[in-house]
Formats: C-alpha cells, sequence, structure tokens
C-alpha cells in the first residue's frame, strides 16, 4: 500500500482516538462535577447531613459511573481502534467520489493479496493512483464527525463554570459539604448547631417525658420536634426554650405516653439525627417467695411465709425471691441504685434502711436478697417494700408494703399441780409425786427440781440441790416425778431428816441462746418430815374430815328432798270441772 494512503488512513485513525479520548474524558469531568454537586446539595438538605454510609454508597456509584464511561469511552477507542479497512470504508461512505477505489487500493496492496493476485498488475498501479489522487485532494480526516465532542465540552465548560461559581458563591460551606462527600465526618455548616439532644429513651407507660437539646450558634425563639408515632400518627410540635436550664437550652414535655415514638429536632437550619422512646410498663412484682429461716435453737427450720402473714419470732432471718414482670437490672445505676429491699424500722416507717436484691444471672426476671442466708431482722422492724429497676433504668411505682411484726421469744412457764397442798407431812422413807406443767411457746431446754432443807430447831438452811426432771412433749406438756424422800442427803449433825421442812419447787429453762435464755420459776412448795405416827395421825385427821364432809352432803341432800316433798304436798289442788248439760 502506498505511503500516501497509509499517511492518509493512519490520520483518520489518530483523529478518531483523539476525539473519542477527549468526548470520554469531558463527560467524565461533567459526571464528577455534577455528581458531586448533587452529593453536596442533598447532604445539605437533608436533616442532620446524609449518614456516612449514604455518602460512601454515592462515592461508589460515582466510581462505577466514571469508570463505565472511561472504559466505553477512552479504553475502548484506544484499544480497539479501527483497522485500514474500516477507516477506508468511512471515507468512501463519506465521499463517494472514491467509488471503492479506496478499500480495493487498500485490500489489492496486502501482500497476501498481491502473492494471489490474478490478472493485470498494471491496471491495479493505476487503480491506486487514482485513489492516491482522490486522497491526496479530499479532506479526509472530515469523516471523524467532532459534534458529539463539541456537545461534551460545552457542557463539561458549562457545568464547569456553573460549579466553580456555586463553590466560590458557598465557600466556606461548600468546602465542608465537599470534605463531606469524600467521607470526611466533619459537622455540617449551619448558622444553627445542635449539641445535645436527650438522645434514645425509655419512659413508663403513661408517665410524663421531657425532651432537652442545646444549641450553639444562632438561637431563635423556639424550633420544632417532628414526632412519628409506632401506630404511625404524625405530630409536630414547638420546641421552646428553656430558660431554667440556660440560654441555649430548648425543651418540651410531653404528658402522658402512651406509645413508643420516633423524634428529632430542628432548630433553624440546625436538624438534630432521629432518637427514638420506647414506652414500656414499669417493672413490678409478679410473685414473691419469703422463707422463714428460724434460729438454730429453735429448731424449726426454714418455712414458707405469706406476704399477709409476716409475724416473725425475733432473730429469724428472709430468704426473699423476686419475680419480676420485666427484666431486671444487672449492675446499679450510676447512681448507685439498683434492685433493693426497703426495711422500715421507725414505729412511724419514716426511718428505713435498704438490702440488696441481686438479679439471678440464669433469670433476668428473677432476684434474691443478699447475703444468701437471708436477711436479719432488726429491732423495731415493722414492714418491708421490694423496689426493683430494670435493664432500662425504669423503676417500679406504688409499691406494696408488707406488715411485719417481730414476735420476741417469751420466756417458759411452770406449775405445780401436785400435791394440791403447798406443804404435805412425809415420812424419811416416803415418795411424793410431784405432777407439773412446763410449757414454752419455742422449746424448753432444761426442768430442774431445786430443794433446800431447813432444821425446824434452829432454822438453818441447807444449800440448794438440783434434780434434773424430764422434759414434757410440747404436745402434753404435763409430767410426774416420783421423788423418793430417803434419797435426799441427811444434814450434817442430824441423825435423820425427821423434824426438818424441804422446801422445793422446778424452775424452768428454754434454748434460747440468742437473748436468753429465758428462765422461770414455779410456787415454793414445802413437805415437812415427821415420824410414822405423825403420818399416820395426819391421815385419820383427813379420813375424819372427808367424812364428816360426805355426812354434811348427804344431810343437804335429805334436806333438799324433805323440803321439795312438802312444797309438792301444799299446792292447792285444781278444781273439778263443771258437769256437762243434758
Amino acid at each position: 500500500m502506498s505511503e500516501l494512503i497509509t499517511s492518509k488512513l493512519s490520520s483518520v485513525r489518530g483523529k478518531h482516538v483523539t476525539v473519542a479520548i477527549i468526548t470520554g474524558a469531558a463527560m467524565c469531568v461533567a459526571l464528577v462535577l455534577a455528581w458531586t454537586t448533587l452529593a453536596m446539595w442533598l447532604d445539605w438538605h437533608v436533616a442532620n447531613g446524609l449518614p456516612r454510609w449514604t455518602r460512601a454508597l454515592m462515592l461508589v456509584l460515582e466510581a462505577a459511573a466514571l469508570g463505565y464511561i472511561l472504559f466505553t469511552k477512552v479504553i475502548r477507542p484506544i484499544t480497539k481502534a479501527p483497522d485500514d479497512e474500516e477507516v477506508a470504508l468511512m471515507i468512501e461512505r463519506q465521499y463517494p467520489d472514491f467509488k471503492t477505489r479506496l478499500i480495493a487500493a487498500v485490500q489489492l496492496t496486502q501482500p497476501e493479496a498481491v502473492a494471489t493476485l490474478v490478472g493485470s498488475k498494471s491496471l491495479v498501479r493505476a487503480m491506486v493512483r487514482q485513489a492516491e489522487e482522490l486522497a491526496e485532494e479530499t479532506p479526509v480526516t472530515d469523516v471523524v464527525t467532532t459534534r458529539t465532542l463539541n456537545r461534551s465540552l460545552a457542557t463539561a465548560a458549562v457545568i464547569c463554570v456553573i460549579v466553580i461559581f456555586l463553590f466560590l458563591w458557598a465557600n466556606p460551606t461548600s468546602g465542608i459539604l465537599l470534605q463531606r462527600v469524600f467521607l470526611s465526618d466533619i459537622v455540617l455548616p449551619t448558622k444553627t448547631h445542635i449539641e445535645q439532644v436527650s438522645g434514645d429513651l425509655h419512659v413508663a407507660l403513661g408517665d410524663s417525658l421531657k425532651i432537652t437539646a442545646t444549641a450553639s450558634g444562632y438561637h431563635p425563639a423556639a424550633g420544632t420536634i417532628e414526632i412519628t408515632y409506632a401506630s404511625g400518627r404524625f405530630q409536630e410540635l414547638p420546641f421552646d426554650k428553656d430558660p431554667a436550664a440556660g440560654p441555649d437550652a430548648y425543651a418540651i414535655t410531653l404528658d402522658s405516653v402512651q406509645e413508643s415514638f420516633q423524634y428529632s429536632v430542628h432548630i433553624y437550619d440546625g436538624h438534630s439525627q432521629s432518637f427514638s422512646v420506647t414506652a414500656v410498663e414499669r417493672p413490678a412484682v409478679a410473685s414473691i417467695e419469703i422463707l422463714q429461716v428460724y434460729p438454730a435453737y429453735t429448731g424449726l427450720g426454714t418455712v414458707p411465709r405469706q406476704t399477709g402473714d409476716l409475724a416473725l419470732l425475733a432473730g429469724s432471718k428472709l430468704k426473699i425471691k423476686v419475680n419480676s414482670t420485666r427484666p431486671l437490672r444487672l449492675v446499679p445505676q450510676a447512681n448507685g441504685k439498683s434492685n433493693y429491699i426497703l426495711r422500715f424500722i421507725d414505729e412511724k416507717v419514716g426511718h428505713s434502711d435498704t438490702v440488696p436484691l441481686i438479679r439471678s444471672r440464669n433469670n433476668p426476671n428473677q432476684a434474691i436478697a443478699d447475703p444468701a442466708d437471708g436477711i436479719s431482722l432488726p429491732p423495731g422492724l415493722n414492714a418491708l417494700s421490694i423496689h426493683l429497676i430494670d435493664v432500662d433504668g425504669l423503676e417500679s411505682k406504688d409499691t406494696a408494703v408488707y406488715p411485719v411484726e417481730i414476735i420476741p421469744d417469751r420466756p417458759p412457764t411452770v406449775r405445780i399441780f401436785a400435791p394440791e397442798r403447798k406443804e404435805e407431812l412425809v415420812t424419811a422413807q416416803a415418795k411424793l409425786e410431784i405432777g407439773y406443767l412446763a410449757e414454752d411457746d419455742i422449746l424448753l431446754g432444761k426442768v430442774t427440781l431445786r430443794y433446800k432443807i431447813t432444821a425446824s430447831e434452829s432454822g438453818e438452811e441447807s444449800a440448794v440441790e438440783s434434780i434434773p426432771l424430764p422434759i414434757p412433749p410440747k404436745e402434753n406438756p404435763k409430767a410426774r416425778y416420783l421423788w423418793d424422800i430417803s434419797k435426799i442427803p441427811i444434814p450434817a449433825g442430824k441423825p435423820t431428816l425427821e423434824g426438818s421442812v424441804v422446801e422445793y419447787w422446778i424452775d424452768v429453762e428454754d434454748t434460747n441462746n440468742l437473748t436468753g435464755p429465758g428462765r422461770s420459776s414455779s410456787e415454793h412448795y414445802a413437805a415437812r418430815v415427821v415420824t410414822r405416827a405423825e403420818k399416820q395421825a395426819e391421815m385419820m385427821a383427813r379420813s375424819g374430815e372427808t367424812i364428816n364432809i360426805i355426812d354434811s352432803a348427804q344431810k343437804g341432800q335429805q334436806d333438799l328432798v324433805n323440803t321439795i316433798g312438802a312444797e309438792i304436798n301444799n299446792r292447792p289442788k285444781p278444781p273439778a270441772p263443771a258437769p256437762e248439760k243434758p
């Protein structure tokens, strides 16, 4: 192929590639400027700006569009530029005067075509010369149109001028927006900047809620708060200044919140992000398990109690397990408050202290008293109350108060019911039966017979001696003891007990090792030791007294019978009935 035709074809191909590259570059510039400006505009007009992930997504989409243009308008025209035959066809379509001479000249002058050429080579050379002459006279590069290039350059130029003007006009705001397009976390430049908002909150159903915010920069008289409820209802309310909190503070109080909602605060051109308020029921006691741990000395162990029956023995402890309607807080709040039991100690229910309730790690709705062995019952305790704090920091309200009565351990009682007389005559060989009634509200620990001997002549008293007695069962507190008088030690200097008086009584003691033990004693009785003859005389005297009592009773019975008979005989007779008339 001739050098002239090759040069002409190369110039067309070069112009084609150049136009494609410049057109693609102009489109890329226009795309970047327009897309970036759009992203900046959206970021400015969306409340509180576009979130970072949205800006990142727009940046990725911009890069993808830019890559597509570069690939289709720049890279592909370079890597797949038209060959000589395609360029020749382009020229012939634009300039029909060539009448296929140019494409033929290209094809027939190829080395492989020359080797297989059949016919006159002089004819081919003549055709090539004609093609050269036409190519020399024809502006073949005009076949590559620049209309798209010109439109692209004009569009890019217009966009560039507009963007530069807007950027300079909105500076420095535009500079900040440009940084945010490339994922900077710099704050949006507004005249009013909302700095602190109450944020995400939890509120008890039916409670009032105060939402606050502070702003810097320009402070208008009021802003607005937009509320979207879970039900779909929307409200826009005034967000007024709060002079009590400061000149830069704004607040609103929502009365009786009945459902959850989303809210955002708007003050002049400052916009907060969206926050959520979750309305939930306050935590309350769903059920409560109370175990009374009796003092060890009682032997009663641990028993369940009802909240309405908390009459408790002094020294007892309580194990309390609370089940809540809401998951409870595991760790204390910032102010140190957590789940606890309030103990009212003063009689006027004014003074109180607290015992912590520890939430179960396995069941978030359950808490137990700490320490694990139970809480103590201090003197003066008269009520308990359970206070709960849930995972959202909401506290129980109007909690029930459980009355508590601390019952002191009463001392035991003892009474001798046999013998009936407080002084009996006994011989030195007699056996005196002592019947006694010993009781305690909890448990008896000891029953002891005490006695001392008094000499009748000198009045000298011996030391007090003790004899342990059987402890009667709680179900039947009566017991008897047969006391062998002959086993009482004889006082020194005397040959026998005769003539002495044995004074005796019974002491009892309970098992209270906390505040006791409680003790009490029976009345004192006496056993006068006499000779056998004196005892027999006393028995005869008692028999005579008994016979006299029986005779007197019989005489009284007979007198009563006689009196009743006389009354019957002296009663007037009723009149006879009148005879019937015929």
